[in-house]
């Protein structure tokens, strides 16, 4: 059997918008009552301490005539992470901001941020870049793994340190696929994974650590990718690599930089329509 004692954890019902955090200590014999209490507000004093602010973040594709490009997924995918952080989530704004903006823009496609925080919702647009990518485009696997228990992993945020680590040690590389603490590869730094083993693409399973994307679970249901497990030594036994991403193209030659995987592989970055 194995037990786990709660101590120092916050309760927080998010319907009632409110936490409770419990402190306090053993009370023996010959306690004082002050230096009780005293301790006591050490033990809260975690919650007087100033925590990092951050936004999330849906990056996504508009165009002239199509218009928003899997907006329902990117709204639900918004609204689980607002409600898992506690941010205010209100649809009818966010698609009244969208259309506006939407009105606004020159007719080519263009990328658009949203970014909604505990302060509110803004956006960013910029038009789409459409040069071509490296070619070929140079992937190296991260040095270190990412902690799959680590939540910021499964949502789309400002807070990018984990994919800035990575990319510190990219040298020449354009991208860095990322594994976890059980050699399981999970995504790169700015888009899902799939790989091709006998005739058929397959992605990592969000429970490995990565972000689950609009366009991945748009194959996924498609029946286009499947989803299992792939360890990080399958590379070199990949027919092709693809890159999954809701806003950017497609690319072909994708080369692994990593010692002991010196191999060329086909790599398409399966953009949306």
């Amino acid at each position: 059997y194995q037990f786990s004692v709660a101590i120092r954890t916050a309760v927080v019902d998010h319907d009632a918008a409110m936490a409770e955090y419990g402190v306090g200590g053993g009370v023996v014999w010959d306690s004082v009552a002050d230096e009780e209490w005293k301790e006591s507000l050490v033990k809260a004093r975690i919650l007087e301490q100033a925590q990092e602010s951050f936004s999330l973040i849906e990056t996504m594709l508009w165009k002239p005539v199509e218009g928003w490009f899997l907006l329902e997924r990117h709204m639900t995918r918004l609204a689980n992470s607002a409600r898992q952080f506690g941010f205010d989530f209100d649809a009818e704004a966010i698609r009244t901001s969208l259309d506006v903006l939407a009105h606004s823009l020159p007719p080519a496609p263009h990328k658009v941020r949203l970014l909604l925080s505990a302060k509110g919702i803004s956006l960013e647009s910029s038009a789409l870049d459409m040069s071509p990518l490296p070619s070929p485009y140079r992937l190296r696997l991260a040095i270190d793994p990412v902690d799959s228990p680590n939540g910021i992993l499964y949502h789309k945020t400002t807070r990018r340190e984990i994919y800035d680590a990575a990319k510190r040690h990219c040298g020449e590389c354009d991208d860095v696929l990322l594994w976890n603490e059980r050699g399981e590869l999970t995504e790169s730094c700015i888009a899902n994974l799939a790989l091709k083993f006998g005739g058929e693409w397959f992605t990592p399973p969000v429970a490995s650590g990565l972000l689950p994307g609009t366009f991945r679970q748009e194959l996924i249901e498609k029946r286009e990718i499947r989803v299992r497990v792939i360890n990080k030594d399958e590379l070199s036994s990949a027919e092709e690599i693809g890159l999954i991403n809701s806003v950017r193209g497609w690319m072909r030659n994708c080369m692994i930089m990593n010692t002991g995987l010196s191999m060329c592989l086909a790599c398409v970055l399966l953009l949306a329509p």
